[in-house]
């Protein structure tokens, strides 16, 4: 039975969507509480997805993309390919999230459509890159 259940839901994709609703929580709060602040939307922007940033990487590696395999990528080169992953999605979330608001979208809105297309790349390329085991 549980290897039917496994074959519908895959454990990995469910412990990334945990470990990417804790991260967009801290992400997601952090932009909040600047915002209401009064931080400019870039620097919001900016300091919130570090935050997410360190908060994703640190519970992908040690949970959801854990394996027992003995090949793993060294950490320094997921490090360095998270992080280069993450200055394209910074690049790509300020832009969006701009433009979004300077077309009168809510600033609060476009910080969600934009992580939640980041999450969609990001779980494919952690999986079939940085992450991956094989």
């Amino acid at each position: 039975m549980q290897s039917k259940i496994r074959k519908i839901i895959n454990p990995r994709v469910v412990k990334y969507l945990v470990v990417g609703g804790t991260a967009f929580t801290a992400e997601y709060l952090s932009f909040v509480m600047m915002v209401l602040a009064g931080f400019h939307i870039v620097a919001a922007t900016s300091l919130s997805f570090v935050i997410g940033m360190g908060t994703s990487f640190l519970l992908n590696k040690g949970w959801a993309f854990k394996t027992s395999n003995e090949y793993v990528r060294s950490v320094k080169f997921q490090m360095v390919a998270y992080a280069s992953l993450a200055l394209a999605n910074l690049v790509f979330a300020n832009v969006l999230v701009a433009g979004m608001v300077s077309i009168d979208v809510s600033a609060y809105v476009a910080k969600v459509v934009t992580m939640a297309m980041i999450a969609v790349w990001n779980y494919i390329i952690f999986n079939k890159f940085i992450f991956n085991t094989a």
